[in-house]
Formats: structure tokens, C-alpha cells, sequence
């Protein structure tokens, strides 16, 4: 069978020795005849009765028919034995969502290099892409809003539970663990339109793409900051917090250049054009002004209705300011103490 030699060929959702171990009426009839193997009865029978084929397995049958009712209406028709043989014959060269645990389509927006890639005939699919480069430990690169490089640097644990494949990715730890465990994590963003919710564990929100660190900042004072790949220019971002004390991100830290590279605030969501100065920013919704923070750099606030609206300057003069977040629902006043700088400090804000 085609499907049988395409996943035995890609290890990511089976391992016949583990599969034997732990059914062992499985074991059973393959050493009996009655089956000529455990990726036999896997593709038949196995995944749609919810075995699982490899510790750290992806691949979820009900998540693939539910996202593809085409899929589920061949199977149901008997063209398909399952909706992992057809995955395993097409569904993974069309790029077809088959896993709560890996967003192609989020893949491919943030990255637009693995987008030029699959458009180029490259690769197949984003997933294709993650297995060659972006699982690599130097790269750590993220298969949803859940910033996968700073969750593992934060979680050793999990990063040696992933490099030893008893986890795909920290992404699939922290939904099946790590969130019930009060895990917090960085939600980042892309360098689009994105809607980030927080957790209810405290969480940290940055509607821009946040880079890896690693490699790309040499000076000592730098190996704290992160490194970005998009400042917030055109985008509006839709942050959302949880019950927990969450911090939401709208500056970060920049080498500036000249003498020694200094490191210098940078605010996100600065136009080039004063004349686009206020249509991107980030919206923060349920702000909970007792505990949540928000990093900004030289802002001011104002009241606009029922809500506030952030402003950071664009240069030295003072009425040359762009707008770079709205916080639905609380005053100006209510953010006072709420600001945080970029180097860990509290910062003020002016009232407009």
C-alpha cells in the first residue's frame, strides 16, 4: 500500500517498535500472520481508534477530517480507509492542516522565506519546510503564536523532552502539559494583521514578528533583548489578556548604531509616513489595570471615549507624535502606573 511506504518513510507520526510495545494485540496478530505489520493496522485501524504511533505524534485523525470535510466525505464514501492515508498519499504535499499542534498557514505568514520557498517548488508544504530547518535546536523556529525559541530557553525541561522526541515541539508540550502546569509563554506575532489571547498563567503579547536572538546580537549587553523581525509598520494587532498579570509589548530595544552600538528604546508601530502615522497599532483588550503592565517608550495618553489611546513620539517635537496603541475599555488615567520601559524600569506617561 502506497500510504504504508509514504508514513514508514516519515517518522514523525510512527515507530513500529514503539507501536508493538504498547498494543500488544497488535504484537499479537502481527506475530500470529494476521497482520503483516504494525503500520498496517495503524493506517487501518489504529489512528482511527486513537492509538498513538510515536510519542510526540502530530498527526490527530479528528482534527484532519474536521479542517477537511472532503477528506471525511471519501472516507465516509470507503475511497479512503482513513483520513491518515490520505494525508499521508496527498494531504501532506497540499499542505492541509492535520494537527492542532502545527498551524501551516501561520508558518507561512510569518516566515515569508519559507513562503517564497514553497512558491518556488522548494518545498511542499510548510510543515516540509520545519522538519528540514525550523526544528533545528539553532533555529527553534515557532508553528504558532507560542514563541518556541524563548519557551524552551525558558523551560530546559522541555527542550530536552523535544530533543529526545517525547514531544514534538514545546508547542504541543505547553497544550498538553504546560498550560494545566501554569506554564506562562511569549505570544508573538507576525509581520501581519495578527489576534493574540493570552492564557490565563501571565503571559507576555507582542503583536510584531520577535526574531531569534541567537548569533545576532555579538555586544554583551545586548544577549537580554530580543531581536525583531517586523517594528509593527502597517500592521494592527488585536492583543487580548487572560485572568493572570500579563505584559503587553509596544517597544523594544535596538542597537542604535555608532559609538560602541549602543542599545536605545525603539517604539513598534511607527510609520514612515506621518500621513499613515495612525492607521497601525496594537488593540489591547481585557486590560486589567491593577496587574497588567504595558512596555512602552515616550508616550502620551489620551482619552478617546471609553477608551485610551497611546501615543509615542516620532521625534523631537512635541506634537509629532503616532499613535501606537488603543486600550478598549479604560481610561488614561487607569494607565499611569501601568507602564513598564524597555530596559525593566517603571516608566510615566504624559497626559495628552
Amino acid at each position: 500500500m502506497n500510504a504504508i511506504a509514504n508514513y514508514q518513510r516519515w517518522d514523525v507520526s510512527f515507530d513500529e517498535a514503539f507501536y508493538l510495545q504498547t498494543n500488544p494485540d497488535v504484537a499479537a496478530a502481527v506475530a500470529a500472520g494476521a497482520i503483516p505489520s504494525g503500520a498496517v493496522h495503524f493506517v487501518n485501524f489504529g489512528v482511527k481508534e486513537g492509538r498513538i504511533g510515536k510519542p510526540g505524534q502530530l498527526y490527530d485523525e479528528a482534527t484532519y477530517l474536521a479542517e477537511n470535510p472532503d477528506v471525511a466525505a471519501a472516507v465516509s464514501a470507503g475511497a479512503f480507509v482513513s483520513g491518515f492515508e490520505h494525508f499521508a498519499l496527498f494531504g501532506r504535499q497540499e499542505g492541509r492542516t492535520f494537527s492542532p499542534y502545527f498551524d501551516e498557514e501561520w508558518y507561512r505568514k510569518r516566515y515569508p522565506d519559507v513562503e517564497a520557498a514553497i512558491q518556488s517548488g522548494a518545498f511542499a508544504s510548510a510543515f516540509d519546510h520545519y522538519l528540514a530547518f525550523g526544528r533545528n535546536p539553532s533555529e527553534r523556529r515557532s508553528i504558532s503564536p507560542l514563541n518556541e525559541f524563548i519557551y524552551l530557553r525558558r523551560n530546559p525541561d522541555v527542550a530536552n523532552a523535544v530533543d529526545t522526541d517525547l514531544f514534538f515541539s514545546g508547542q504541543q508540550h505547553y497544550e498538553q502539559n504546560g498550560r494545566a502546569e501554569g506554564r506562562s509563554v511569549n505570544i508573538t506575532g507576525t509581520q501581519g494583521n495578527d489576534n493574540l489571547v493570552a492564557s490565563d498563567n501571565g503571559d507576555v503579547l507582542t503583536g510584531v514578528a520577535v526574531g531569534v536572538r541567537q548569533g545576532r546580537n555579538p555586544e554583551p549587553q545586548a544577549q537580554n533583548f530580543s531581536t525583531y523581525d517586523s517594528v509593527g509598520r502597517g500592521e494592527i494587532d488585536t492583543l487580548t489578556g487572560g485572568a493572570g498579570p500579563d505584559v503587553f509589548i509596544l517597544a523594544g530595544l535596538f542597537p542604535s548604531g555608532g559609538v560602541g552600538n549602543l542599545i536605545a528604546p525603539w517604539s513598534f508601530y511607527i510609520a514612515n509616513d506621518l500621513a499613515l502615522a495612525d492607521q497601525d497599532y496594537a488593540e489591547i483588550r481585557n486590560f486589567d489595570p491593577t496587574q497588567d503592565r504595558i512596555m512602552v517608550s515616550g508616550v502620551i495618553t489620551v482619552d478617546i471615549g471609553n477608551d485610551a489611546a497611546i501615543f509615542s513620539r516620532r521625534g523631537p517635537s512635541p506634537g509629532n507624535v503616532d499613535l501606537v496603541s488603543r486600550v478598549i475599555g479604560v481610561g488614561a488615567d487607569q494607565l499611569q502606573g501601568a507602564f513598564i520601559d524597555p530596559f525593566g524600569g517603571s516608566s510615566s506617561a504624559l497626559r495628552g
